[in-house]
């Protein structure tokens, strides 16, 4: 005889079920009522990585939207989640800094798998405003990439001066990569594709890395999730996984990074 699921129940008395409510069925989040206000109980375990990726950006929406429900202020703390009521975005601007084309003029080099289906204007992606750079009445870049194998239009190993130029309490960036392949999971090695360096007014200077399959790659970042595009597809080459940018259809990881300290950072520059 085998026993798939079994379920214990326990009797309560009037007095505790005016005080507690579970919110879900398997005890990971209950409502403690204590005088005018309250508890609320929220056990989620935010991993580095998730065995399903798909995973880490479900908790991140369960948890903002309990914040947001709640109207949790965190525009004035160090700690800063997206979505949450009270924060204040504002873009920056990289037109001016821009080194390659999406569509068929650039990207990686291959006219039938670019980015060209990336909404422009004003988007949000895992909770977080963007003002997606494009210029239509003129043919010049429009995203910041730097220069590897195979990529077209002599894209510079880095790119500085780009300014902010405002106090702030965190940095999110919209980012992809081209990786061919991920890492093996048993592998410990951790490979940087790539760094931001933010330079506040005094001159001290803060570094971002950029790690294959934690901030870039198939699997959902550190912070904040992937932003799938529902612009159409083509199928995905052998090999290639949704996290590459081989497909109109990628991830888009949005990282965010909480600054040492609340000050001017400008300039910054990707390398």
């Amino acid at each position: 005889v085998g026993i798939d699921n079994i379920r214990l129940r326990a009797q309560r008395d009037p007095a505790y079920l005016a005080r507690v409510r579970p919110l879900t069925d398997v005890g990971g989040m209950i409502e403690y009522k204590n005088g005018a206000g309250g508890i609320v109980l929220c056990n989620l375990n935010f991993k580095a990585n998730e065995a399903v990726p798909v995973n880490a950006a479900k908790k991140q929406s369960l948890f903002t939207t309990l914040l947001r429900n709640l109207k949790v202020p965190f525009s004035g703390g160090k700690t800063v989640i997206a979505g949450a009521s009270g924060l204040r975005y504002t873009p920056v601007e990289l037109g001016k800094h821009a080194t390659q084309f999406r569509n068929e003029r650039g990207w990686f080099g291959d006219p039938k798998r670019t980015f060209a289906a990336l909404p422009t204007g004003e988007q949000t992606f895992a909770s977080v405003p963007f003002r997606i750079y494009d210029f239509p009445t003129s043919p010049v870049p429009t995203c910041i990439m730097l220069g590897g194998p195979g990529v077209p239009n002599g894209c510079p190993e880095r790119v500085s001066g780009i300014p902010v130029g405002k106090k702030a309490d965190a940095l999110f960036f919209l980012q992809t990569a081209r990786i061919d392949q991920s890492r093996d999971s048993r592998e410990t090695k951790r490979y940087e594709l790539a760094r931001y360096v933010v330079t506040y007014a005094d001159g001290k200077t803060e570094t971002i890395p950029l790690y294959q399959d934690e901030d870039l790659a198939c699997r959902a970042p550190r912070w904040a999730g992937a932003a799938r595009l529902t612009a159409p597809t083509k199928q995905r080459p052998r090999g290639s996984s949704s996290g590459t940018t081989h497909a109109p259809m990628s991830r888009l990881p949005a990282s965010r990074w909480s600054m040492a300290k609340t000050g001017v950072a400008s300039p910054c520059s990707l390398r």
